[in-house]
C-alpha cells in the first residue's frame, strides 16, 4: 500500500513492514486475505455483494462488450447482448469462481442489489429494458418492459440454477436499488419509479401512480415471487430510495433523498417531511406489514444531500452514511445538530446514528476541499462501525473536531477509496486507503460475524488493492474494471471506547515536539504513539499537566496518541515540517 498523508510527503508501505506491536486500543488491518479483479475493454462494475455463512461471496453488477468473468486464473468469456448486460457470480471462500450467470437484451440491463436467504438462495434486483431472457440456462424466461426501464427480481439456487424472475414497472423509468430478506423469508425490494406502474408481477394488476417526477416504492414478496404488499410514497418533486435494511424484528429501515415535501406514511395518515434545500436525506422505518412507524429528514439549504446506505447494529440503532454540501442539520427531531462541509461546492461524508425510535444519538462528518462520497456502511458484532467510499485531493478522515487523520489521493484529479473504523459512540479509531496511479471507488461492503470484511468496487489504470502494509497491484484492462477483496480480522481486539477525557495536543501539525495537556490525575500513566499501520513508534510516561513529547525522529505523516487509561480517548495528530 502507498498511503499519501500530505501533498509534500509520501509514506511507503515498505516502511516498517512487519511491525505489528499493536497497542490494544488501536485497530489494525491484519491483512488482505485475497483480491480478485475482472474486466475487459469496456465498463465492468460490481454494484453489490452478499456473503453466506461459509464465506462464499455473491457479486452482482454489469459488463460491456467481451469480458472474462472468471476473476481467477481460469477463463469465462462472455459478450454482452446489448450496451450493458447484468451478471451474477459466486466465488468460493478463497475467491475462486464457483459459477457465473449473465443476462440482457439489446439495450442496457444491470443488477444493482443482492441478498441471500437462510438456504443460500440468491435474490437479485436491478433494471432492464425491452425483452430479456432471464434464464441463463437452456430454457427461456422472457420478461418484457412496459416501455422504459422496468424493475426485475430474479432468484437462483445456491448452485446457480435459475428459479424464477418477476417484473415491476410502467412506461417510465423504474429502477430497483436494494433488496433484503427477513427471518420470515419475506423479500423486501426498494425501488423508485415514474408515472403509473403495475406493482404486482402476478394477477391482478396493482396500479400505483407517482405523485411527482420520481417516487419511492417498497415491495414485500414471498420466496416464490408472490407479492405480499406494495406501497409508494412521494411528493411533487424527485424522491428516490437507495438503501434498505431490516432490524431483528424485521422492521424496514430505508434511506435516500427527496425534494420539496414528501408524505412518508403509505397509509391513511400523513407524515410529511419538507426539504430545506434542493434535496434532503430521508430516513424511514416501517413495520414488516408495510405500516408506517417513523420518518425524519436531514439536510440543509445548499444543493443536494443524499443518504446512500444504512445498517442496523445489535442494539437496534441505525447508522446512516451519505454525502452533503454546505451546512446541514443532521438531527431529524426537534433538536439541531449542524455539520459543515470542509469546502464550498464539494461533497463531504456524513455519518449519523439513530436510536430504534428515530431519536438522534450522534453525527459526524469528514472530507476535504474536493469531492468525498460515503457509499457503504456496516456494523460488526462488537458494535464497531465500518465506512467506505472514495475521496479526492486532501482529506481528513477523522469525523471528530479534536483529531486529524489526513490523507491525500495518489494522483491529482483522481479518486482513492477509503475504509474507516469508528467505535459504537462515533469515536474515530483509524482509517485505511486504496489508491495508485488511477481512480478507485469502493461501492459496498459486507461485514461478517467472524471479523472478515468483503469490499467491492471498481478502478481504472493501476492501483494498489491492499489496504494494509503490503502491496497488491492491479491494472484495468480497459475503462473501469471490477474488484472484490477480502480482509481478515479487520477489527479484531478493539475494545469499545466510552472515553470522556480528550487530551489536548499542540501544535497540531507538530514539528519536533508535541505538547500533551492533561490533569494531575494522569501523572505517571504510560502513553504510546502509533503510526498508520498500528506500529508503536514511541513510548513514554506523562509527568506533568503539560508534557512535552519528542517527535523529531518521526517521519512526516499521521499518528495517534493513546494513553494507557480507560477514561482517556486516543487522539490523532500529524507531523509536518
Amino acid at each position: 500500500m502507498v498511503l499519501h498523508l500530505n501533498r509534500r510527503k509520501v509514506v511507503s508501505g515498505a516502511l516498517m513492514v512487519g511491525c505489528y506491536l499493536f497497542d490494544p486500543g488501536v485497530a489494525a488491518a491484519q491483512g488482505l486475505a485475497w483480491k480478485r479483479t475482472f474486466g475487459g475493454e469496456g465498463d465492468e462494475i460490481v454494484n453489490s455483494a452478499a456473503v453466506d455463512g461459509e464465506g462464499r461471496t455473491v457479486l452482482v453488477g454489469y459488463f460491456e462488450g467481451e469480458v472474462d468473468l472468471d476473476p481467477g486464473p481460469g477463463e469465462h468469456l462472455v459478450t454482452s447482448n446489448g450496451e450493458l448486460d447484468a451478471f451474477v457470480m459466486r466465488l468460493d471462500q478463497d475467491g475462486d469462481l464457483d459459477w457465473v450467470r449473465t443476462f440482457g437484451g439489446p439495450e442496457s440491463d444491470y443488477a444493482t442489489g443482492v441478498s441471500l436467504d437462510d438456504l443460500g438462495n440468491v435474490f437479485v434486483v436491478g433494471t432492464f429494458r425491452g425483452a430479456v431472457d432471464m434464464d441463463p440456462g437452456t430454457g427461456t424466461a422472457t420478461l418484457t418492459s412496459a416501455g422504459g426501464h422496468d424493475v426485475f427480481l430474479t432468484k437462483y439456487a445456491p448452485n446457480g440454477e435459475y428459479l424464477g424472475a418477476w417484473r415491476t414497472g410502467g412506461a417510465g423509468y423504474d429502477e430497483a436499488k436494494s433488496v433484503a430478506i427477513g427471518g420470515s423469508g419475506g423479500v423486501y425490494v426498494l425501488s423508485y419509479f415514474t408515472g403509473t406502474i403495475d406493482a404486482d408481477p402476478g394477477d391482478p394488476v396493482l396500479s400505483i401512480a407517482s405523485e411527482g417526477q420520481l417516487d419511492v416504492l417498497v415491495q414485500r414478496f414471498l420466496g416464490d415471487g408472490t407479492l405480499g404488499w406494495a406501497h409508494a410514497v412521494g411528493g411533487a418533486g424527485t424522491d428516490f430510495g437507495l438503501s434498505l435494511a431490516l432490524d431483528v424484528d424485521e422492521n424496514i429501515w430505508m434511506t435516500g433523498s427527496f425534494e420539496s415535501t414528501i408524505d412518508m406514511d403509505p397509509g391513511a395518515g400523513v407524515a410529511a417531511l419538507t426539504s430545506a434545500g434542493a434535496w434532503d436525506v430521508f430516513v424511514a422505518k416501517w413495520a414488516s406489514n408495510g405500516t408506517f412507524l417513523w420518518a425524519g429528514r436531514m439536510g440543509g439549504p445548499e444543493n443536494f444531500d443524499t443518504g446512500y446506505d444504512l445498517a442496523v447494529d445489535g442494539e437496534g440503532n441505525t447508522w446512516v452514511i451519505g454525502s452533503f454540501f454546505g451546512s446541514a442539520d443532521f438531527d431529524p427531531g426537534a433538536g439541531v445538530h449542524t455539520l459543515t462541509a470542509s469546502s464550498e461546492g464539494s461533497d463531504d461524508v456524513f455519518v449519523v446514528k439513530l436510536a430504534a425510535d428515530g431519536e438522534f444519538l450522534w453525527a459526524g462528518s469528514f472530507g476535504g476541499g474536493d469531492a468525498d462520497l460515503g457509499y457503504g456502511i456496516g456494523v460488526n458484532t462488537g458494535g464497531q462501525v465500518l465506512l467506505t467510499g472514495f475521496f479526492s485531493g486532501l482529506a481528513d478522515l477523522d469525523p471528530s473536531t479534536e483529531g486529524v487523520f489526513e490523507v491525500s489521493t495518489s494522483e491529482a484529479n483522481y479518486f482513492d477509496g477509503f475504509l474507516s473504523l469508528l467505535d459504537g459512540d462515533g469515536t474515530f479509531i483509524r482509517a485505511w486507503t486504496l489508491g495508485g496511479a488511477g481512480s478507485i471507488a469502493t461501492q459496498s461492503m459486507v461485514v461478517s460475524d467472524n471479523g472478515m470484511l468483503t469490499m467491492v468496487g471498481h478502478f481504472e489504470n493501476t492501483v494498489d488493492l491492499d489496504a494494509g502494509p503490503g502491496e497488491s497491484m492491479a491494472t484495468s484492462a480497459g475503462f473501469r474494471d471490477a474488484f472484490v477483496l477480502r480482509m481478515s480480522d479487520v477489527v479484531a481486539g478493539i475494545p469499545p471506547a466510552n472515553d470522556q477525557v480528550v487530551p489536548l495536543l499542540s501544535p497540531n501539525p507538530a514539528g519536533d515536539h508535541l505538547v500533551v495537556e492533561l490533569g494531575s490525575a494522569y501523572h505517571g500513566v504510560p502513553y504510546t504513539i502509533t503510526d498508520t499501520k498500528g506500529c508503536v513508534v514511541a513510548r513514554g510516561v506523562l509527568r506533568t499537566d503539560r508534557t512535552s513529547v519528542p517527535v523529531a525522529h518521526l517521519r512526516e505523516g499521521a499518528y495517534r496518541f493513546t494513553l494507557d487509561h480507560p477514561a482517556v480517548r486516543g487522539v490523532g495528530f500529524v507531523v509536518e515540517r
